[in-house]
C-alpha cells in the first residue's frame, strides 16, 4: 500500500484516502468486467466456431490452437487479464473494507494472492497450448498419441491451477458480497457477485475433488460476475462506504 498522502498542512484525513481507493475500485471493476466480457464473447464467437471437430471435445482448445492460433491467443489474453483484474479487485476491496471489517478484509487481501496461481495457469494456457498444437500437427498421424497425452497432462495442470486459484479467489469475492450487502453495494449487485462467486467455488471444488469439469457452470458464473463488476463500477462512486465507520 502506498504511503499516506501529505498536504502542506499535514496528513490528509483518512476519508480522502478511502475516496481515492473507491475511485480506483470503480475503474478497476469496469476494466475487469470488460476483461470477462471479452473472454466470454471471444470464446463463443472465435474459439468455438474455429473447431474442426476432428478431435474429441476434451481436445477442443488443442484443435483450435492448431487451426486458428491467432484467435486462440487473443481469447486467452483476456483470460490472463481477467485473473489480474480479479486480483486487483480483491486487493482494493480488502483495503477499502479494512476499517469496517478488519478480519474479513485481511482474508480478502490474502485471497488476492491466490489469483497468481490462476494467472500462471492462464499463461501456461497461452504459451504451451499452441506449442503442443504445432507439435501435434507436425507429427505423422500414426504417432500423434504422445502429443495428445502431453496435452492431457497440460490440461490437467491448467485445470488444477484454475481450480485452486479460483476456489480461494471466489471465496474472497463471496466475502466481499457478504460484507457489502445492502450497506455499500445495492442488493442486486451483491446478489450477482454472491451467485457468481458461489458457482465459481462449486465448480472449482468439484473439479479438484472429482475431476468433473462443469464448463456451463463456469460460463454462467462468469456472466453473473461480469454483470456484478459492472454494477460495482456504477455503484461504488455513490457509496458512503466506511466514511463514518
Amino acid at each position: 500500500m502506498s504511503a499516506p498522502i501529505v498536504s502542506p498542512a499535514g496528513p490528509l484525513p483518512r476519508e480522502v484516502n478511502v475516496r481515492q481507493w473507491l475511485r480506483l475500485l470503480s475503474r478497476w471493476s469496469l476494466l475487469t468486467a470488460l476483461f470477462y466480457l471479452g473472454l466470454i464473447v471471444l470464446f463463443i464467437t472465435l474459439v468455438l466456431p474455429a473447431s474442426s471437430g476432428s478431435l474429441p471435445e476434451e481436445f477442443l482448445e488443442l484443435d483450435v490452437a492448431g487451426s486458428a492460433p491467432a484467435r486462440f491467443r487473443l481469447t486467452v489474453v483476456f483470460d490472463v487479464l481477467a485473473w489480474l483484474g480479479i486480483g486487483g479487485l480483491l486487493l482494493a476491496w480488502g483495503t477499502v473494507l479494512r476499517q469496517r471489517a478488519p478480519l474479513r478484509a485481511t482474508f480478502i487481501v490474502a485471497s488476492s494472492a491466490a489469483t497468481l496461481i490462476g494467472f500462471l495457469g492462464a499463461c501456461l494456457r497461452l504459451s504451451a497450448t499452441p506449442e503442443l498444437a504445432h507439435r501435434y500437427l507436425s507429427t505423422p498421424a500414426g504417432d500423434r498419441g504422445a502429443s495428445l497425452e502431453a496435452y492431457r497432462e497440460l490440461l490437467n495442470l491448467i485445470n488444477v491451477t484454475f481450480s485452486a486459484g479460483g476456489l480461494v479467489a471466489n471465496a474472497g469475492l463471496l466475502l466481499v458480497a457478504i460484507v457489502t450487502w445492502h450497506t455499500v453495494l445495492p442488493r442486486w449487485v451483491g446478489v450477482l457477485l454472491g451467485l457468481g462467486s458461489g458457482l465459481g467455488m462449486a465448480k472449482a471444488a468439484l473439479l479438484l475433488v472429482t475431476g468433473v469439469d462443469l464448463g456451463p457452470v463456469a460460463l454462467l458464473g462468469a456472466a453473473l460476475l461480469t454483470m456484478g463488476f459492472a454494477g460495482t463500477a456504477a455503484s461504488v462512486p455513490r457509496s458512503n462506504l466506511g466514511i463514518a465507520a
